[in-house]
């Protein structure tokens, strides 16, 4: 099980997990683990239990506690997450690492001073715990406390008791703080050297060929003969981009409407793809091969799995990034659905995504050459997918929609095929509490100060103007 989950092939990990918990059922760390990879393959309510489970057998490990409630912010859980947190405090009260945990989730709520209040006993030691630092890092531009963050943080990188790994992640934060403190030559220092310390190597190129790949693979004549599964619903809403793109944005003002509803970041359609790619037995999924009771199925899968609940709710986003790569097979699995393609300026998509901790699930973003050639591949696929896939796209600009926010909204929600509520407008006010790096913006109405914040790290960016061109270009 943990070769499967060390493999990122959470579907046999979870297989493995229930195979080893017939000879075992009271085993807590099979339990976690086997939370764990269900959540990866969007089995979000057997997750849960399984993740309970654990905690009920082990209730002194915070890592189960945590387990708990990732998966109840999976869910859209936000407060039973919480809960489950300060519940673990009653019986764990010196586990610093779900202290941590609940401060980050305070956060996201906006809960700052009941963040600040639980952090601020622990701030003190020499160095302060890692989870509770890079916590209160998160924190403090909350709190007008960035210069203590900023002095702590540097700090905790120098201390010789500080891993790597908690130092590359402490960079992040401290990168982001000097960015905002316009100490902007400071900022990229600090990120650089958190990128160039991420483990492993990235290789566009191998990427880049991919991805060409997929679009030989899925080529008109193959898309347009391939079958479908016979489904009509245009339920499914899919938002896709490179990361950093205003994709929660947009995500979050059409998830103000009255009758939609999110799933987020669902793995629904990854997971989807890979079960029919086995099905195949290739390395790739080949449209040629698709059958149609499997589509059916797949597709019927897919809609169960959405987990929202009402009349009420006409249309669900789909917010995984990734998803661009699946578009051929969305066009089969649901003909009628709508796409967004959110776009930015290539310039700022690298700045932004270069100062995020993204190297775990992104190995792209670890270079600015990495980010740029990605992006390329982005447009060249989107490019190929406008012209074998009969699905209706809309192309939104961050620059546009944070330029005219009324008309761009207006025809953000006219393409999805809903009447107009006002309340799109007001997309801070939405109760749904977003788990990505955006979280924050996302809680506040609109602005502009990220538009061409790239001319700020001008000198630095010569490996994306070496693979995109002048910058002016995309003006």
């Amino acid at each position: 099980m943990v070769q499967a989950l060390n493999a990122g092939d959470f579907a046999a990990a979870a297989q493995a997990g229930r195979n080893v918990l017939r000879l075992t059922p009271d085993d807590p760390a099979i339990h976690h683990n086997l939370g764990f990879a269900l959540a990866q393959i969007s089995e979000t309510e057997g997750a849960l239990k399984h993740a309970r489970r654990a905690v009920q057998l082990a209730p002194r490990n915070a890592q189960f506690r945590q387990g708990e409630a990732s998966i109840l912010v999976q869910l859209n859980r936000f407060e039973d997450a919480v809960e489950a947190c300060e519940a673990g405090l009653q019986v764990i009260p010196e586990a610093v690492d779900l202290i941590g945990h609940l401060a980050e989730l305070l956060v996201m709520g906006h809960r700052h001073e009941d963040a600040a209040a639980l952090l601020a006993p622990h701030l003190d030691r020499e160095p302060p715990a890692a989870a509770i630092l890079l916590s209160y890092a998160r924190l403090a531009p909350r709190i007008n406390e960035e210069v203590r963050a900023i002095e702590l943080l540097r700090d905790f990188v120098d201390h010789a008791a500080t891993s790597d790994e908690m130092a590359t992640r402490a960079l992040f934060r401290l990168g982001s703080l000097l960015d905002r403190a316009a100490r902007y030559g400071e900022a990229f220092d600090a990120v650089d050297r958190a990128n160039r310390r991420a483990p492993g190597r990235y290789d566009p190129a191998q990427t880049s060929r991919a991805f060409e790949q997929l679009v030989r693979l899925w080529n008109e004549g193959a898309c347009r003969a391939a079958p479908t599964s016979g489904l009509e619903t245009d339920k499914p809403v899919f938002i896709v981009s490179v990361p950093r793109s205003g994709s929660t944005l947009v995500e979050q003002i059409i998830g103000a409407h009255s009758h939609v509803a999110s799933v987020g970041e669902w793995r629904g359609i990854p997971v989807a793809a890979e079960q029919l790619r086995r099905r195949q037995g290739g390395a790739m999924l080949d449209p040629r091969r698709l059958k149609p009771q499997h589509l059916k199925e797949a597709a019927r899968n897919y809609l169960n799995g959405l987990s929202v609940s009402g009349d009420q709710i006409r249309h669900v986003t789909d917010k995984m990034l990734t998803n661009f790569q699946h578009l051929g097979l969305i066009s089969r699995l649901f003909p009628n659905a709508r796409i967004i393609s959110c776009v930015r300026h290539p310039f700022d998509v690298a700045i932004s995504c270069y100062f995020q901790d993204f190297t775990a699930g992104n190995p792209w973003a670890r270079s600015l050459r990495g980010m740029a050639v990605f992006r390329r591949d982005y447009d060249r696929v989107m490019a190929h997918w406008r012209e074998v896939i009969s699905n209706q796209i809309l192309e939104v600009s961050y620059e546009r929609l944070v330029a005219d926010q009324e008309a761009e909204t207006r025809r953000i929600i006219e393409f999805v095929g809903l009447p107009w509520e006002d309340a799109c407008l007001e997309f801070q006010r939405n109760r749904r509490i977003a788990v990505t790096a955006s979280n924050q913006q996302v809680r506040e109405k609109m602005y502009d100060t990220s538009v061409h914040r790239y001319r700020n790290y001008r000198a630095h960016l010569d490996p994306v103007r070496e693979v995109l061109g002048d910058p002016e270009a995309f003006e």
